[in-house]
This record gives C-alpha cells, structure tokens and sequence, in this order.
C-alpha cells in the first residue's frame, strides 16, 4: 500500500483537467528498499481507497509487486514511486529563481532590446536541483543565470552562453 495526501491527489487531478498532466493508461510503481536497492520489478495499481484517513489526510492505493525471490517482506519499510503520466516543464537552475511570498518564481530575462526583464513563472515544485516551470517562459528564452544580486528589470545585459554543472557552478559556455 502506497499512502499519498489527499490534497495531493486533488492537485493531481486539477493538473489532469488543466492539460498540464498527461495521465498514463496505468499507473506504474518501483519501490526502493530499505537498503537503498531499487527493487527490480515495476508494480501495477490494484485499486485505491475509497476514503480519506482523518488522524493522517492520507489515502491508500494498493498496488501488486510479483515477489518470486520473497525480497519484499510483510512489515518491510519501502519507499515508493509512482508514475502518473508525463507532463511538459521547463526546468529552470534553483539559483536563477526566486520563490516570492505569492508562491510564484521571480526571474529574469533577456529581453529583445538586450535590456533586462523581470518576468514571474508559475511552478509545480523541483525536480532536483531545478524548478519545474509551467508558465511564464517559452522556448527559445533567454535566462539570467549569474550575477542576479544586482540584477534590475531594464538593466543593459550582454548574454553568454552557460552552462551549469551538476554542483551548481555557473560556467559560460567555453568552460570558463
């Protein structure tokens, strides 16, 4: 059994009816065990719950593993993952962003007149070291990823091509 917030499974389903979610037919599921092992088999939803857990807000789905080498032990503490569909994100350096107090992103861009341009992006969370953005970036944009203590909208930018390592560290392009 897989236990999930409700208030989770109500932003899934908002995420589902906005288009920003494509659900899969299935939902699959891996677990990691106890040891930090990936259990090597997917698992595939039996049936959730029909109610909600008032001491935890919690719902269970139930789903079947086939366990022919009895790795999976009743008691056992598991982690689970499962997936739901695929969805279109921009992920965007944690460091190139901000999180305001209205739970939108403040970043910057460079602008077409090569002028700096403060935009806010609407996030569905990270996904390691990046924000998962949905709304207020398009393909092709230019974002400031260095320098931005100082940073103003309008402020004159000469872009670089960058690269950020997966330590976070800022390089252009070049390697320098």
């Amino acid at each position: 059994d897989v236990l999930e917030t409700s208030t989770r499974i109500l932003s899934v389903r908002d995420q589902i009816e906005q288009g920003i979610l494509q659900p899969s037919e299935k939902m699959k599921a891996n677990l990691l065990l106890e040891n930090g092992d990936t259990y090597q088999g997917v698992g595939t939803s039996v049936a959730p719950s029909k109610t909600v857990s008032t001491s935890t807000g919690t719902i269970s789905i139930r789903f079947r593993f086939e366990n022919p080498d009895q790795k999976i032990l009743p008691g056992m503490f598991l982690r689970g993952t499962v997936e739901l569909g695929t969805i279109h994100v921009f992920l965007l350096p944690q460091q190139a962003a901000t999180m305001q107090n209205d739970g939108f992103l403040k970043a910057f861009l460079v602008g077409k007149d090569g002028k700096s341009t403060q935009v806010s992006l609407k996030t569905l969370g990270s996904y390691k070291n990046s924000w998962m953005v949905v709304d207020g970036v398009s393909e092709g944009d230019q974002l400031i990823v260095d320098a931005l203590k100082n940073m103003r909208a309008g402020a004159a930018v000469s872009p670089v091509e960058a690269v950020i390592d997966d330590n976070g560290v800022v390089q252009d392009a070049e390697g320098k």
